[in-house]
């Protein structure tokens, strides 16, 4: 199965992944607040270098405003907060797909027929679908 896939087309692997992504259900409202966090984090990332010239200039003039070390201070707070709770809530996303990956698979793998288990070992299938589904997730 394997070589079937590196032989899709990419157009191919998208849409198997957007068919995964909409199987799994995953909370909407969590993806929205990750993204939103994710253009605020971008957003406050661009606007340090603005604030930074901004110092520059006011040290090379010798008149420093407490005002822009501040904004400068809290876009990288803001920064920092919004990249920290994106990535966990994205994390959580991810994992959440995988379980639910999982768990059809399990669903799957319970409904087999004896003889399938009689020729393959139990072991070796829970390996495999462990294994491939945390592959899935790189």
């Amino acid at each position: 199965m394997e070589t079937k896939q590196q032989n899709l087309p990419k157009a191919d692997h998208i849409r198997t992944f957007w068919h995964l992504l909409r199987q799994s259900k995953p909370p909407v409202t969590i993806f929205v607040v990750a993204v939103i966090l994710s253009l605020l984090e971008t957003g406050a990332g661009l606007i340090v270098p603005l604030f930074t010239k901004s110092l520059v200039n006011q040290l090379s003039e010798s008149a420093l405003e407490i005002s822009v070390i501040l904004l400068l201070a809290a876009a990288f707070i803001v920064q920092t907060v919004s990249s920290g709770f994106s990535y966990y809530l994205m994390t959580y996303l991810g994992e959440y797909v995988i379980a639910s990956i999982r768990k059809r698979l399990w669903g799957q793998i319970l409904h087999l027929s004896l003889p399938y288990f009689d020729q393959h070992q139990s072991g070796d299938t829970m390996s495999r679908i462990t294994q491939d589904t945390t592959q899935s997730k790189r």
